[in-house]
């Protein structure tokens, strides 16, 4: 997607989950001339434990419970997603990403991984740093 980060909610489904604080995202319908347009977005203020490739050693605790909770929780499905930073050492945006919980409620993805112990916010380095919008709360 073009023009990231932006500051409004944009509907997408969720293509992939790479580990317990990272998404491959895709707009939803049929684009001409080419595949859909799909952004790779970690969750902003947030930390989960890494799940590390495949022969470069073993994964930190909780890593693979982390990352399918997310699988679990939103492969396939449809959400909503604000990019709101991008951090240049990743080459990628930050943002929140927003869908159903289990009781038909819109929530915050990172509120519900926090809640089941499988992250940790990030604190932010310097009071400049960009954060989540949500990071007060």
């Amino acid at each position: 997607m073009s023009g990231l980060p932006m500051k409004k909610k944009v509907q997408g489904i969720v293509k992939a989950v790479l580990s317990g604080d990272t998404v491959v995202i895709v707009k939803p319908g049929m684009p001409k001339g080419g595949p859909p347009p799909e952004v790779r977005l970690s969750l902003s203020s947030l930390k989960a434990p890494a799940v590390k490739p495949a022969g470069s050693g073993s994964d930190e605790p909780y890593a693979w419970a982390s990352r399918e909770f997310l699988r679990k929780t939103l492969a396939g499905k449809n959400v909503m997603f604000i990019a709101e930073y991008n951090v240049p050492q990743l080459n990628r945006p930050m943002g929140t990403v927003y869908c159903e919980n289990g009781s038909g409620e819109v929530e915050s993805v990172s509120r519900m991984i926090l809640r089941e112990g499988l992250a940790r916010v990030r604190r932010p380095n310097n009071p400049k740093e960009d954060r989540s919008f949500d990071y007060e709360e």
